[in-house]
């Protein structure tokens, strides 16, 4: 006999329910106690009670999968099928009774709209979608075998998303050297964003640590040849001062040069002017006396100096430009320094992490290289069994008050890890529904 749930699924007069308290749903302890399935996908009515166990066998086309997809609908509203309904000019019904009394109920027409009731037989929940989703906790059809053909890398992100980690946008800045590191998608699980800046700051420590080498290069390069330099000496020249004391000592001598040269004239027109002679010996006694009074200058010192002038300029500026290689690299080495003590603390935060958050399977945790294993053990390590247990314990950490399993595939896994799996199913608190492929009709089986 089936237990049929009488519900209005209409909402209750406002009345109604200013006087009256939904029934409470506790979570502890609570299975389907009876499934009823009428017109929906590959079943036409199937009425079971699971137990503890429950598998569902037969060939292909028998409808085992539709039984889980059934439960999945009235659950969660499931509807990635184009058609749910068996006969379209009917509805799906889908009945779910709990342990405790409660029933769900959920109603889908041909074009994949659904409604839902829940209630205990007196009333309905006003809510009855808000309650599932807090009973079952997110429920799922999970397939042991899709989950372990999953990469070791897929596998550690959906143990990582299980851990509840809070991680700041304030954090993730400070730990990132204060700006948003390209390559980093800081959306992601903390864990693996924290992996991430540890390897863009790694990168970016190992750019620094170039740049820092090829600036000290350029120093070496810059001040070969310059030992016995003194920049500051040149850095004092007044190229100016010493132009205007070489023009003067050149119109000096060019001075001296015309006095000699009248002189000679001179000399020559007292020799041939007899007769004028007194005038040009008062001329050349004023010339001489003038000669006497200024001597030549010595002009060799300020000519070298202005050939070197423009040598010495070309030394200082490789001068500066060691002396500002040399700040950039010291620049770039405490730069690095800062990146490595950061690194140091982005390496130790996965483990800090954790330290305060409950791994939510047994064994978790974060080796040096970030990388999630179990019992010390990367995941890539562990036996068949080991991850069966796994995947069973990831299914688990998903699920919520009501304690369910939804299995599909299990005709993949080979005899040993399906022996494996229902072995530590039976250790298990929950509650069991497995499908699995063979040559029969449709059976349910429960243990």
């Amino acid at each position: 006999m089936v237990h049929r749930l009488i519900l209005d699924e209409k909402p209750a007069a406002a009345s109604d329910q200013a006087e009256q308290q939904p029934p409470q749903v506790t979570g502890e302890g609570v299975r389907i106690h009876r499934l009823h399935i009428e017109n929906y996908l590959g079943i036409d009515e199937l009425d079971i009670s699971p137990r503890k166990m429950t598998v569902i066998s037969g060939g292909t086309g028998a409808g085992k999968s539709s039984v889980l997809d059934a439960i999945a609908t009235a659950i969660g509203n499931r509807r990635d099928r184009p058609r749910m309904v068996r006969d379209a000019d009917g509805k799906a019904t889908v009945l779910i009774e709990l342990t405790n009394g409660v029933q769900i109920k959920r109603t889908v027409r041909p074009d994949n709209k659904s409604t839902l009731a829940m209630g205990d037989g007196r009333m309905a929940y006003k809510a009855p979608q808000a309650a599932i989703d807090e009973l079952f906790g997110g429920l799922d059809v999970f397939s042991p075998v899709a989950w372990l053909a999953k990469s070791d890398r897929d596998q550690a992100e959906d143990l990582l998303n299980l851990l509840p980690i809070e991680f700041s946008d304030a954090k993730k800045l400070r730990l990132s050297g204060g700006e948003l590191l390209p390559g980093v998608d800081y959306d992601a699980h903390p864990l693996v964003v924290l992996r991430s800046i540890e390897a863009a700051l790694f990168e970016s420590r190992r750019q620094l640590n170039r740049d820092a080498k090829m600036a000290r290069g350029a120093v070496e390069e810059l001040r070969d040849g310059l030992v016995d330099f003194d920049a500051g000496a040149v850095r004092a020249i007044n190229l100016r001062d010493i132009y205007d004391a070489l023009s003067q000592s050149q119109h000096h001598n060019r001075r001296i040069a015309e006095r000699a040269s009248a002189h000679e004239r001179h000399q020559v027109r007292v020799d041939g002017l007899r007769a004028q002679l007194a005038d040009a010996e008062a001329e050349l006694a004023s010339v001489d006396e003038w000669l006497a009074e200024n001597a030549p200058v010595d002009t060799s010192d300020l000519e070298t100096a202005v050939a070197g002038f423009e040598d010495d300029r070309e030394k200082l500026r490789r001068w500066d430009d060691a002396v500002e290689a040399e700040a950039r690299a010291k620049r770039l080495e405490q730069h690095s320094d800062q990146l490595t003590k950061t690194i140091d603390e982005v390496r130790g935060e996965p483990q800090r992490l954790l330290q305060r958050t409950a791994p939510p399977v047994d064994g978790m945790g974060i080796d040096d290289d970030g990388n999630v294993t179990i019992n010390g053990l990367p995941l890539e390590n562990l036996s068949s069994g080991e991850k069966i247990r796994l995947a069973l314990q990831v299914v688990r950490a998903r699920g919520g008050d009501v304690r369910l399993v939804l299995v599909d595939g299990m005709e993949a896994l080979d005899p040993q890890m399906r022996a494996e799996f229902f072995a530590q199913a039976a250790a298990d608190d929950r509650q069991y529904l497995v499908t699995i492929v063979d040559d029969g009709p449709l059976q349910i089986t429960t243990a």
